[in-house]
């Protein structure tokens, strides 16, 4: 990213980044309304994020100047739910691709947690069909990490899960 007529700057964990804001909201609706608004964003020309690793906000980032990610198998998973918060579409629907091609008994519940937590409904009916698949037959699902993290996190995710399961 070149820095020349850079006009904001993001703090990501004290770390900062410059950056132009018809860049920014020109791929985000959330930067679009941060600088169209009368936010303190706008007002101040800077940005404080500190719910995102900056590993991942660098990925955004890049992702936001030049419509790639340079490591999208690695954190598909972190990029998703950033992906929904500052609505950049493709990148999301890039991100459910990736887990979804990487769907397995182990990671399952995880997946369809964050499907559910970020509206990925594509990828929440895929990960509820895979769960269909793999434990509609087999009665020991209750002492897998899935059972577990739903239970624990996302009950209401359950719901969904034994309908699927049990609605042949």
């Amino acid at each position: 990213m070149n820095e020349d007529f850079s006009d904001v700057t993001i703090s990501v964990k004290g770390k900062n980044y410059p950056a132009h804001k018809l860049i920014l909201a020109a791929r985000s609706s959330v930067f679009k309304a941060m600088f169209r608004n009368d936010m303190q964003e706008s007002q101040k020309n800077r940005i404080v994020i500190n719910d995102i690793e900056e590993e991942t906000f660098e990925e955004m980032l890049h992702y936001i100047y030049t419509g790639k990610v340079k490591n999208l198998e690695e954190s598909a998973f972190e990029l998703l739910s950033v992906a929904d918060k500052y609505d950049l579409k493709e990148l999301k629907n890039a991100c459910e691709g990736i887990l979804l091609s990487k769907l397995s008994a182990d990671n399952v519940g995880k997946i369809l947690v964050l499907a559910d937590m970020h509206n990925a409904e594509e990828l929440k009916a895929n990960a509820l069909r895979f769960i269909k698949a793999k434990y509609s037959n087999c009665g020991n699902y209750e002492n897998t990490e899935m059972w577990k993290i739903l239970t624990e996190s996302r009950p209401s995710l359950m719901k969904d899960m034994l309908a699927m399961v049990f609605n042949k």
